[in-house]
């Protein structure tokens, strides 16, 4: 974990509630994992620790790393969060990306609109599909104007909220040679700035681009080889 950075700020918003995790699971294998708190929703800072709690908890206790146990981490996540929003009767939720790195193989998984990039030689070489009504309506094939992008370009399509035990999501698995750097990051720093930011810019003038151009809450997790 030494070249992995981690950052966040508050944006023009009232509260931050990104949450960061950057824990090792067992021996040589790492969890990058950014929770992004409902915005518009009630206790979303409260949700979005309670999914990034579950979800460490579930799969630090599980004997192994795969497509399966990463479904049910994350559909154990959202019936804790259905239970949450039950007790206080409440509607609250968050959307999550996160990369479980050991020496050999890579997990990425995602729910929403946080993002992952995987660079190779400074150059992206995947990024994650966000679940968002405006990537549904592209894969419809529907006729969208800049005007209902602006519009709509916030809303997602699934998220952890508790409304239903099987949340759409990205599962992916790769060999750790593919890539050499990664970028997990909340909308805040994809509103604001590019991933080849992060490769061409410094680090320290990229924060002070964020914190002063970003209206929503930003969050990122770079490893930078």
């Amino acid at each position: 974990m030494n070249n992995v950075i981690v950052h966040t700020g508050i944006g023009k918003r009232k509260e931050n509630q990104d949450i960061i995790l950057n824990e090792v699971l067992y021996p040589d294998t790492f969890l990058y994992l950014i929770v992004d708190g409902m915005g518009g929703y009630d206790k979303g800072k409260d949700a979005a620790i309670l999914i990034a709690n579950s979800i460490f908890h579930y799969l630090s206790n599980s004997h192994e790393i795969n497509f399966l146990k990463l479904d049910e981490a994350i559909k154990k996540a959202n019936l804790e969060v259905k239970h949450f929003n039950v007790e206080h009767n409440i509607k609250s939720g968050g959307t999550l990306a996160g990369i479980i790195k050991s020496n050999e193989i890579s997990y990425l998984f995602w729910v929403g609109d946080v993002s992952i990039f995987l660079f190779k030689e400074k150059n992206v070489i995947f990024k994650s599909k966000s679940h968002t009504l405006i990537n549904d309506m592209v894969e419809k094939q529907m006729t969208i104007s800049p005007q209902i992008i602006e519009k709509y370009k916030h809303i997602v399509s699934s998220s952890i909220s508790g409304k239903r035990e099987i949340v759409t999501k990205g599962i992916y698995a790769l060999d750790n040679h593919t890539y050499d750097s990664f970028l997990i990051c909340s909308d805040g720093v994809t509103d604001t700035v590019t991933p080849s930011d992060f490769m061409n810019i410094n680090l320290e003038d990229l924060n002070i681009i964020l914190s002063k151009n970003s209206k929503d809450n930003y969050s990122y997790i770079f490893d930078h080889k």
